[in-house]
């Protein structure tokens, strides 16, 4: 049998022990383009919590519309910076935007 042949049987013995490691990564990043695609396609705010490694509460806020954003360490820091927002959107959408800032960030 060549080397290459060889080569070849040993990658696919050792493929069935990889599986479960490959389906994973697949998984993984199949959720990180769908974060990702969706963060390019919304046009509402995006606000989430996070814990850093010494489990101190950080908050991200962002507009994808103006690309502005920030990380801010308390939620008041995040009210303010959303009411800033809300002071500069269009009339027409000011109470769009204030109601889903009442119904969905702080519930």
């Amino acid at each position: 049998m060549t080397t290459e042949k060889t080569q070849w049987k040993n990658e696919l013995k050792q493929l069935p022990s990889d599986l479960p490691r490959l389906q994973q990564w697949m998984k993984q990043l199949q959720q990180f383009s769908q974060r990702f695609i969706s963060q390019l396609t919304t046009s509402e705010l995006i606000v989430r919590q996070s814990k850093d490694k010494k489990g101190y509460v950080w908050w991200y806020v962002y507009d994808p519309t103006t690309e502005r954003s920030a990380y801010l360490a308390s939620e008041e820091e995040v009210l303010m910076w959303l009411e800033e927002w809300y002071r500069y959107q269009p009339p027409e959408t000011r109470w769009t935007a204030l109601d889903l800032h009442r119904s969905q960030f702080f519930r």
